[in-house]
């Protein structure tokens, strides 16, 4: 990008971002008007690994931090509004880019200083800062923390209408706290099924009890971590009520988000993931995100090979072959990965801000394609197994010899990538020889690995040496189909290969 180009940019990115500022709603103790200063684009090694990428620098003026009660007070925490808030200025920095220049990640100061200056409780220990995570917790036999977000509460201003509220409003007949339970239940179920080698248990803060939570009136399963983690750990308050003395009505709710890192750490899981919907003021947006802490190369690469997986299990199904999903894990700063020691990313399948987004979190298919993504990515993450398309590299041609007209003979499939096995061959067929009987059609394979074994044959009764040309594709048991792969085959005079 030439210089002035550059420039250009970054004052139309200036504009909106102070746009997107603007029409935000303002958090108890920050500015009425709060500016965006700057915005610059700078080249970082963010892992010490060579590369050089780009990342959007977001000045703010100092007015844009809530200075409320409790900081005031020196009880310094860096709250779920602020988050949503910075959060905000991030995505629709990465929308304006999307198609313009890809950026690593947005960083926003405040007068050239980053949060921890303003909220040092909050520094991560500089042990997590740019962690590599415990080799002897993220092995086999890991416990998987699987946190669906959000849940009631107590608000002590009676925000929703009764003490008790859910965290999120609803949108296009959503309401996240009430969707995510079943995004868990599915993900869940999964792992079992499938991370046989990776897994040893599943965690679980909320409660999955359709019993009656007394005083909220609510069913269990509703809840918010917090009071599950009450229940099961009475005397481990600093996991469910971390914030005991802040003035805030929306306290229970923070310690909620607290809580999940809080419990998973307590317990020594392995790996942390939180299961969201996403929103956004422009209801346009759409799509899967997964964020990971800013400067942890575990839980980005975490976020990365789930991010892979989601988008060949997703765009696999009919309706949503053309859903979008972001192409690599963006980093960010929130508390429920922030505080955790272990990799851990949050996942939002879709934006229940977007219609037709909402329409597909809504989908029992979309779900399990979504979760079936979220499983494959952990365990070939956990197996040390890199993203891979789903692909034929070869179906080599047999060698002349004796095929009898009629009769199928096995050829092989050699493939790239981790499909759920079974899968099955699509042949059409390209050239047909004069002569030559042929059949196009799905066949099963057999085989556990590369390469796969399937049938073959031709009829008639045509001379030797006829090649039929021929192209095809495997699909697995999930639905995930590679591209077309030409290859031929010699009708007479063949050589059956050595498949013991």
């Amino acid at each position: 990008m030439k210089q002035t180009e550059r420039a250009q940019l970054e004052r139309m990115l200036k504009a909106e971002l102070q746009g997107t500022v603007d029409r935000q709603k303002r958090i108890e103790g920050q500015g009425m008007h709060p500016l965006v200063l700057s915005s610059r684009f700078e080249h970082r090694d963010e892992f010490g690994t060579g590369a050089n990428a780009p990342w959007l620098i977001v000045d703010m003026g100092k007015g844009y931090l809530p200075r409320n009660s409790d900081y005031n007070r020196g009880v310094r925490y860096i709250g779920a509004d602020f988050e949503d808030a910075m959060s905000a200025i991030s995505m629709a920095a990465h929308e304006l880019l999307r198609d313009v220049v890809k950026i690593n990640g947005v960083e926003i100061l405040f007068e050239g200083r980053d949060i921890y200056h303003y909220y040092p409780e909050e520094a991560p220990p500089e042990r997590l800062r740019s962690y590599q995570p415990d080799t002897n917790r993220f092995t086999t036999n890991g416990t998987v923390v699987v946190a669906a977000g959000h849940g009631v509460y107590l608000h002590y201003d009676s925000a929703c209408g009764t003490p008790w509220c859910p965290q999120r409003d609803q949108h296009n007949g959503i309401v996240e706290d009430f969707i995510t339970p079943a995004y868990a239940d599915e993900l869940s179920h999964w792992l079992i099924e499938r991370s046989h080698e990776t897994l040893g248990a599943i965690a679980r803060p909320r409660s999955q009890s359709p019993e009656l939570h007394t005083a909220s009136g609510h069913p269990w399963w509703q809840m918010g971590a917090r009071y599950a983690l009450e229940a099961a750990f009475p005397t481990e308050a600093e996991i469910w009520a971390s914030l005991p003395s802040s003035p805030e009505a929306n306290r229970e709710a923070l310690e909620d988000i607290r809580s999940r890192p809080k419990f998973a750490n307590h317990i020594k899981a392995a790996t942390l993931l939180h299961l969201h919907t996403n929103a956004s003021e422009n209801t346009t947006i759409t799509g899967t995100r997964v964020y990971y802490q800013t400067g942890r190369p575990a839980d980005s690469s975490l976020g990365n090979s789930i991010l892979c997986y989601m988008k060949e299990l997703i765009q696999a199904q009919g309706p949503y072959e053309d859903y979008y999903v972001a192409t690599a894990a963006e980093p960010n700063n929130k508390g429920k990965n922030r505080l955790a020691e272990m990799p851990s990313v949050i996942v939002e399948s879709g934006f229940h801000t977007n219609p037709s987004d909402a329409a597909a979190l809504k989908d029992p298919a979309f779900r399990t394609a979504a979760m079936k993504g979220v499983e494959k990515g952990y365990r070939l993450h956990a197996e040390g197994e890199p993203c891979k398309e789903f692909r034929v590299t070869d179906i080599p041609m047999i060698g002349a010899g004796s095929n009898p007209p009629g009769k199928y003979v096995p050829l092989l499939a050699h493939y790239e990538g981790y499909p759920q096995l079974p899968a099955t061959i699509e042949i059409e067929t390209l050239h047909c020889p004069a002569g030559v009987e042929c059949e196009d059609g799905t066949y099963p394979t057999m085989g556990t690995e590369s390469p796969l074994l399937f049938p073959f044959r031709c009829g008639g009764d045509p001379p030797e040496q006829q090649i039929i040309e021929f192209r095809a594709r495997l699909t697995d048991a999930d639905g995930v189909r590679t591209e077309w792969h030409e290859g031929s085959f010699t009708c007479m005079g063949m050589v059956f290969p050595d498949v013991s």
